[in-house]
């Protein structure tokens, strides 16, 4: 997907196997079509960080594989490492992913104040690296967070920013989700002829 060729279009030294192993383990979280796909993700997604311990997006996908498996603890921990290694590696594209899987994690446990936080930091090197696509993605996401708070008034004015970015990208998909999302915020406003 157009996620992981910006993360590797920057020159990396990542081990081809373990490369390899995280797409796979990728590709079975992202796409769970069995009952044990997030458990083989898991178990690809283990392999990769034993051949490459460096490599943090193979963490940062373990760590939000892991939350799905609803092991909140390990998932956090795996999280952090590979935004800590992103860090050190001061690699653009991989924090601004990182920091947006941060922001999913927090806003699925409803830390809201730092899900936001780490929308916020993804948002910003989205712009340095110029993903629109990401960018209505993180402006999505951060709008359930103040959907969530009640702030619905933020929360509109980042859909709609997702939806001119999604029109302007010809992105029907995330542009009829959007559409669904901007429904639901006026309904929970009570404001149902604009729902």
């Amino acid at each position: 997907n157009d996620e992981t060729k910006n993360i590797f279009k920057q020159e990396k030294k990542i081990d081809s196997k373990a490369y390899l192993l995280y797409l796979e383990g990728k590709k079975l979280s992202d796409n769970i079509t069995e009952s044990d796909s997030l458990n083989k993700s898991k178990y690809k997604l283990l392999q990769a960080i034993e051949l490459d311990n460096n490599f943090s997006e193979a963490h940062a996908v373990l760590g939000m594989t892991l939350s799905l498996l609803g092991d909140n603890e390990d998932a956090e921990e795996y999280l952090e490492l590979g935004v800590e290694l992103a860090e050190e590696q001061d690699d653009i594209e991989s924090l601004s992913l990182l920091y947006n899987y941060m922001g999913i994690y927090y806003r699925k446990i409803l830390n809201i104040r730092k899900s936001i936080k780490f929308f916020e930091k993804s948002l910003v090197y989205q712009k340095k690296i110029d993903d629109r696509l990401m960018q209505a993605n993180i402006y999505n996401n951060m709008s359930t967070c103040y959907t969530i708070q009640g702030d619905n008034d933020k929360a509109i004015n980042l859909i709609s920013r997702a939806e001119s970015i999604y029109k302007n990208l010809n992105e029907e998909k995330k542009l009829a989700n959007s559409y669904g999302n901007i429904g639901n915020i006026y309904a929970n406003m009570k404001d149902l002829d604009k729902a």
